[in-house]
């Protein structure tokens, strides 16, 4: 969160995703983006009650598992498993969503990997 603090957010379209198709990405050295965080919250590990109430305010960074083998060949709808999703903590997400009356209660993420 302190990053934002000295360098300015860019959007998605100043500063698109390009990799993981077989082109080379190059980082941008772009210090000139538009928008900064004016407030953050931590969320208690294993806390679904403030992790919702945080994601009420607004979108929440939120670290997981990518090496686990049920996101590794997740390819679209509801990632439902009963299985190990890891506790490697390796890949950040942004959850953006929730629907806690499903059955089971699930969130929805937009991942960077497009």
């Amino acid at each position: 969160m302190m990053y934002s603090d000295d360098v300015p957010l860019e959007t998605d379209a100043a500063y698109s995703f390009s990799s993981g198709s077989g082109t080379s990405g190059t980082c941008k050295n772009i210090i000139n983006g538009s928008y900064s965080a004016m407030s953050f919250q931590y969320v208690q590990q294993n806390n679904s009650d403030q992790l919702i109430s945080a994601l009420r305010l607004g979108p929440v960074a939120v670290a997981i598992d990518g090496s686990s083998f049920a996101f590794m060949f997740y390819t679209n709808g509801i990632l439902n498993t009963n299985s190990n999703c890891g506790t490697t903590l390796n890949h950040a997400v942004l959850l953006v969503g929730y629907n806690k009356d499903s059955n089971p209660p699930s969130y929805r993420i937009l991942n960077s990997y497009r």
